[in-house]
């Protein structure tokens, strides 16, 4: 085990056709920087590790899939049909396609576009909000002919044999506490320089619609719902946040914890407001799973101002143990692509819990890999 100390301190109150392949999920003019980059960067010749490395505490692979035609942006796990398997549902810029889980085979179940010509699908979620128990695929995307961001709340139908819209909400969606608790947070993006969000409140269900609580989260350690979560770990609470510069801070009965290092980077970016240069990342997540911390950290090969611009080429999973009051890490997983997202899943398909990552290689091609816990 490699471990690294975090010493706390004392803080106040406080089967188709994919057509998708194309699509950059960074704002950016991606090949003229690339052209200026080269101008000022010697490339490393430096080989990223390509595979698992295969060391002593490190998780097992418990199933790769096969190389996705097109680059995805997002995922989510559920009994979306209804039965007593679970489906994976995988999101790029404009299409959201249903396969059987684990992913073994690369032909979808179904095939849904999203009916907004200009969209841009940013995040999945799942949950079982609302009426009905089967799960509901929360998709948060942005409408570019109306310079809006929205959540559509799809269900599987079996009739249909896809994906119905039951509502169509004006806020970005994420989870923030417990896992598969269903417990949804919403965020309402505003088109206002100074300030360009809301308050974080929960997200409900009441009278056939969806709204915001009158209450806000009260809890946040930050402004944006998509880089921060929460957790009860060995019957204490904690939150974690991404501060500036992707340091990660955790807090707990008064105390803080900043894991050294960066964390959180993501490739899926939206400038907000759209005349403004301020640019929003749609962060992997940051997961409590098992009583142990996980986070991405992706980079690139190309140097900080890559970075900047949200041009990652790899990343990788760390995972934080807590023990006697200190965040001690505990082994760390590397990828051969930048990560889009992570999601801690219970499958009845396994005994285990696992960790599942979607990472995007350098021929825009996506993966899923899962390892047991």
């Amino acid at each position: 085990m490699v471990t690294t100390h975090v010493t706390p301190t004392k803080v106040g109150v406080q089967s188709s056709n994919l057509l998708d392949s194309g699509f950059r999920r960074n704002d950016e003019p991606e090949q003229l920087l690339k052209m200026s980059l080269a101008k000022f960067l010697i490339f490393s010749p430096a080989l990223f590790l390509s595979s698992i490395v295969s060391a002593a505490g490190e998780p097992l692979v418990a199933w790769k899939s096969p190389p996705l035609n097109f680059e995805a942006v997002d995922f989510s796990v559920a009994d979306f049909i209804g039965g007593k398997d679970s489906q994976l549902a995988v999101a790029s810029s404009r299409k959201i396609f249903l396969y059987s889980y684990p992913l073994i085979s690369s032909t979808p179940v179904s095939v849904y576009s999203m009916p907004e010509s200009q969209s841009r699908i940013l995040s999945l979620v799942a949950s079982s909000l609302g009426k009905g128990a089967k799960p509901k695929l929360f998709v948060t995307y942005y409408d570019a002919s109306l310079g809006q961001v929205g959540t559509s709340v799809l269900e599987f139908s079996l009739l249909q044999k896809n994906w119905k819209r039951l509502a169509k909400i004006p806020y970005v969606v994420r989870e923030i506490s417990g896992i598969g608790s269903g417990a949804l947070f919403c965020q309402q993006l505003l088109d206002n320089d100074s300030f360009p969000m809301s308050s974080i409140y929960p997200l409900t269900y009441e009278g056939g619609a969806y709204s915001s609580a009158d209450k806000s989260y009260g809890q946040s350690l930050s402004r944006w719902l998509y880089s921060q979560t929460a957790a009860r770990v060995g019957g204490q609470d904690f939150r974690a946040a991404l501060t500036k510069g992707n340091r990660l801070e955790i807090s707990s009965q008064g105390r803080r914890w900043t894991l050294p290092g960066s964390y959180g980077q993501s490739v899926n970016r939206l400038r907000w407001p759209a005349s403004s240069s301020h640019t929003l990342e749609f962060s992997p997540r940051i997961i409590f799973g098992n009583g142990v911390l996980f986070v991405v950290k992706n980079d690139s090969r190309w140097g900080i101002l890559a970075e900047s611009f949200g041009m990652f080429d790899r990343g990788g999973i760390f995972s934080f143990d807590w023990n006697n009051g200190e965040f001690e890490k505990n082994w760390e997983t590397h990828l051969p692509g930048a990560v889009s997202d992570i999601d801690f899943v219970r499958s009845s398909d396994f005994s285990a819990p696992q960790i599942v990552a979607l990472w995007v290689g350098s021929s825009k091609k996506s993966h899923l890999w899962a390892f047991n816990l």
